[in-house]
């Protein structure tokens, strides 16, 4: 486990405090919908495993903290030959260097069938957890150009892409998006 994994695990299974669920586009019952009675869905990176409730077939991981099916990072993930028609990454795939985020976009889209889609929430670089220890964590900076071209490069269409709001603070931004592997 390199430096920054740990970091990030330590942050993510101590100070974090789950979100609470208040965004506009990117809430569990929001993408709960858009997900289908018999589709088979991974969650990567699923916190305290929100997703559960609302979707029948789901398998979930987190590096962090044991809500899911089991303690690993995407890189640790083995699938064994699975692939899934819907993939989340609602906050997953937000922490490193371009080659870091690249290397796990790669095996996100691995994870998807082909024409299944990925749903992502990235933080465009904001150190906006309401805690002092957030602002060690190595936040990517996403944006939309960055979003597309990871996209183009790993055969995927960009169905959807909106600024997604924080219901409680205006200030508070991610950016939502839809994926179709082709």
């Amino acid at each position: 486990m390199s430096t920054d994994q740990k970091q990030i695990d330590d942050y993510f299974s101590g100070a974090w405090n789950g979100g609470k669920d208040k965004w506009t586009i990117t809430n569990t019952a929001n993408i709960a919908s858009k997900i289908g009675p018999d589709e088979t869905v991974l969650d990567i990176g699923c916190g305290y495993n929100p997703f559960f409730e609302h979707v029948k077939y789901l398998y979930a991981f987190d590096p962090a903290i044991d809500a899911g099916n089991e303690m690993c990072t995407l890189e640790e993930f083995d699938s064994q030959g699975n692939t899934y028609d819907v993939v989340l990454c609602m906050g997953s795939i937000n922490f490193g260097t371009v080659e870091h985020i690249t290397s796990q976009v790669e095996k996100v889209v691995s994870l998807v069938k082909k024409g299944g889609r990925i749903y992502w929430r990235m933080n465009p670089g904001m150190a906006d957890h309401d805690n002092e220890e957030c602002k060690s964590v190595p936040f990517f900076k996403w944006d939309m150009r960055t979003n597309y071209n990871f996209a183009h490069d790993n055969n995927c269409d960009v169905l959807d892409f909106q600024i997604d709001k924080h219901k409680d603070d205006d200030n508070k931004v991610r950016l939502y998006a839809e994926w179709l592997k082709r």
